[in-house]
């Protein structure tokens, strides 16, 4: 999976729970069409997956906390699911 590289105050803005990071904050951008990325600090540490928007001031919008994470179909249907069961 392509990746994206963002700097100590876009992790800091994750960490604390904040789910996007601007364009200002991404010091690696990915080498990739837009979609899912994974996302690392700036100390190549992984910290989540991501879509990616090159076009978008709101450059990456959390999606996983795992880096892991393969964005697919059954992704999509279990993480729908969980926010209908919350409601």
């Amino acid at each position: 999976m392509p990746f994206a590289t963002v700097s100590a105050r876009g992790a800091q803005r994750w960490a604390s729970g904040h789910p996007w990071i601007f364009k200002s904050d991404v010091t690696d951008l990915p080498d990739a069409e837009p979609g899912a990325v994974t996302v690392l600090d700036h100390r190549r540490r992984p910290l989540g997956t991501a879509l990616w928007s090159p076009q978008s001031e709101i450059s990456l919008r959390l999606l996983d906390a795992d880096a892991d994470a393969s964005i697919d179909g059954e992704w999509w249907h279990r993480r729908i699911s969980e926010a209908i069961e919350r409601r």
